[in-house]
């Protein structure tokens, strides 16, 4: 969900927290953020996503942190890939491939080709 420039491990991860980070993540997703240490700053700038105890915990927990909000659509398509390449090396061919996850041949052979970042 986030790649953070400060570590926040140590922080326990509760409902309120993880609702919170997903709605940071939703808003600013491909940008960086810095976050605000003041529960209402934070409410301005996601004002639709975010609930009043969520935005207290995130401030708590990462208030003052940059963080870099990845983008889900590309998160997706890594974890997509992953499968078509498991898929292929249990002995899946090229077509059956294709037509279950709605792409071409071609698409599914250059997804094979590239090596995982």
């Amino acid at each position: 969900m986030f790649n953070e420039e400060c570590s926040t491990h140590h922080v326990a991860m509760t409902p309120a927290l993880q609702t919170g980070l997903q709605a940071l993540s939703r808003h600013f997703a491909g940008r960086h953020v810095r976050v605000p240490r003041d529960p209402s700053k934070l409410l301005r700038m996601v004002p639709s996503d975010l609930d009043a105890a969520s935005a207290a915990e995130v401030c708590a927990a990462v208030g003052g942190s940059r963080l870099y909000a990845r983008k889900a659509t590309r998160t997706l398509a890594e974890a997509r890939n992953s499968v078509i390449r498991v898929r292929r090396a249990h002995g899946a061919t090229l077509e059956a491939l294709a037509e279950e996850f709605g792409l071409s041949a071609r698409q599914i052979a250059n997804i094979l080709k590239d090596t995982p970042k």
